[in-house]
């Protein structure tokens, strides 16, 4: 059971999952998952397209959002079970929510693919001193952009933060009302086609680890559909597979479904790092890469980290049992 592949209306998807819950059904709802364009989640419409998920017996519903920050409201709403989220966001969420979110599944970190875009006459961010820049009104694009501020010796109060979504930018753009934008691949791609004069003056590549894709889920729907999710995890694991033993033709699927062209989504993969799952339970357990990550989140918010509770934000438990 999906939904449409193209990207409903928030209000809709509120509408369509308030209906489902009226209609009082008896048999289980399927996984309902939120994801934006975002190249890194795009093994999970791989394994859509190949039926995987129908060979692993789970029932998936994919939500189609345009923006990291739709998905996380949606999330918190409570419309979706599992949101392709960030480690950035999820603190987020825990934050403004009474939501508990928990990763059970990385998905990549970003290496390149995120980018601070502005005119071909500034060559640094150095150069926005005073300058409007477009942020999106998630943690993810605020961190990044204080992460790259901070790689230049700045404060975010040497520029002007203009919170607006990601869909906007294009138009901001073009129109002067922003000098730059944080942004990312497939927005990240359609300002630079559609001007000339714009580039590149920052990404990821020089900020690695600090953004790091995740699937998330609460501890409640954790325990009573562990079964699923982790049949679930199974069938990417195995997508995840089919992409390295068969690159060109999955990246003409994964590249349609992030609305790119299949250069452009060779482009992007090349700018982050899929993780697979049998390294994942490693870095769940306890590696260093998250804990630095959320630390840096903490300190977004000006929180001291209860290490104690960083830990409840990680659950192995799914993927070791994959494993077994």
């Amino acid at each position: 059971m999906f939904l449409s592949r193209k990207h409903p209306n928030l209000l809709l998807i509120v509408a369509i999952s308030v209906l489902l819950v009226s209609c009082g059904k008896k048999q289980k709802e399927p996984l309902r998952i939120g994801l934006n364009p975002w190249p890194g989640y795009q093994l999970i419409n791989l394994a859509h397209e190949l039926k995987l998920f129908e060979e692993y017996d789970v029932d998936v519903e994919i939500v189609d959002l345009m923006s990291n920050g739709e998905v996380n409201r949606i999330y918190e709403l409570g419309y979706i079970d599992i949101a392709g989220s960030t480690l950035t966001d999820l603190v987020k969420i825990r934050i403004n929510s009474e939501n508990e979110p928990a990763v059970f599944y990385i998905c990549d970190y970003s290496n390149g693919a995120d980018v601070i875009i502005s005119k071909n006459n500034r060559s640094e961010l150095s150069d926005l001193k005073g300058k409007r820049i477009g942020a999106d009104v998630g943690a993810l694009d605020y961190i990044h952009l204080l992460s790259a501020l901070e790689y230049y010796d700045m404060e975010v109060d040497d520029v002007q933060v203009v919170p607006m979504r990601q869909t906007a930018m294009i138009q901001a753009m073009s129109k002067g009302k922003i000098d730059a934008a944080v942004t990312y691949p497939p927005v990240s791609n359609q300002l630079l086609q559609n001007d000339p004069e714009l580039h590149s003056i920052f990404d990821t590549s020089k900020i690695p680890g600090v953004i790091i894709d995740v699937l998330v889920a609460e501890p409640e729907t954790l325990t009573e559909r562990e079964e699923e999710i982790i049949r679930f995890t199974g069938a990417l694991k195995a997508a995840h597979q089919h992409f390295l033993r068969n690159r060109k033709p999955s990246i003409e699927i994964m590249a349609h479904y992030a609305g790119l062209s299949t250069k452009e989504f060779e482009e992007a993969l090349s700018g982050i790092a899929m993780i697979e799952p049998e390294k994942q339970i490693l870095l769940l357990e306890g590696g260093t890469l998250l804990p630095a990550t959320i630390r840096k989140a903490f300190d977004l918010y000006n929180l001291d980290p209860d290490f104690a509770k960083l830990k409840s934000m990680f659950t192995p438990s799914i993927l070791q049992k994959l494993e077994e």
